[in-house]
């Protein structure tokens, strides 16, 4: 099943996503690059909820690995469960 939409609505709101994707790379261009909680260190864009993949290490650790989204800075994070 298929939905069919006007032209004159899909160009409206590919207009409306492009100008809202717009800002928001010009609002993480305007950060500085001081750490903000809940931000990537290098582009200040807001952090990944969840990893992209998480690996369990032997000895009971659990590395978490994150990317964000903005300027695709990657880092892993580490859990280590035995000592929990």
């Amino acid at each position: 099943m298929s939905v069919t939409y006007p032209l004159h609505l899909i160009r409206k709101n590919d207009r409306q996503w492009l100008r809202r994707s717009a800002q928001a790379v010009a609002t993480a261009q305007t950060h500085d690059s001081v750490a903000t909680p809940g931000c990537c260190e290098d582009c200040a864009a807001r952090a990944p909820v969840a990893p992209w993949r998480s690996d369990y290490v032997s000895g009971g650790a659990i590395e978490h690995h994150w990317a964000c989204s903005g300027c695709g800075r990657a880092w892993v994070t580490r859990i280590d469960m035995a000592s929990s």
